[in-house]
């Protein structure tokens, strides 16, 4: 099964907190709140009611040990993230999130400006600008709500530039 990509976009805040999420993750297991889901492919997806999760983690012990590990490779990702805020510029954070998301494949990026400007921390205007100043230096491709990697390794020069 291929990673889901789903955006989860949290409400009644100043700035949209997005977060890609893999098939299986526990998504607002432990937390509650108004969340929006958009999914940005295609997929299926399964939803869970929490009683449901409850009963299957004390049926299925396993599924606890798995959920912690889940929730520790999110931990990690998250503490990533707060370094690239803290520690990179917004050009290095976008080439990172961008080479993330392409993965290993380097599959094309199906998100807006305003989406990838969400994801790093910033406005879509100055992520705008930042890809188009990606897209003149040859390192990506613009189109739709799609962008193309295209010199990968001077991008990943650039994700590992702090300030």
């Amino acid at each position: 099964m291929k990673p889901l990509r789903l955006t989860v976009l949290r409400l009644g805040t100043d700035l949209s907190i997005a977060i890609e999420i893999h098939h299986a993750a526990p998504l607002r297991l432990f937390t509650q709140g108004n969340h929006v889901a958009v999914i940005t492919e295609d997929c299926t997806l399964c939803v869970m009611s929490r009683t449901d999760v409850e009963r299957l983690i004390r049926e299925q012990p396993s599924v606890s040990l798995r959920l912690l590990e889940l929730l520790a490779t999110r931990l990690d990702a998250a503490e990533e993230r707060l370094a690239d805020v803290a520690y990179k510029s917004v050009p290095a954070r976008i080439a990172t999130t961008l080479l993330r998301l392409a993965g290993d494949e380097v599959e094309p990026v199906k998100l807006s400006h305003q989406d990838i400007a969400d994801m790093v921390g910033t406005y879509r205007e100055t992520a705008t600008r930042i890809l188009n100043e990606m897209r003149a230096d040859g390192l990506v491709e613009l189109n739709r709500m799609r962008i193309e990697i295209a010199d990968a390794d001077r991008l990943e020069d650039l994700a590992e530039e702090l300030v």
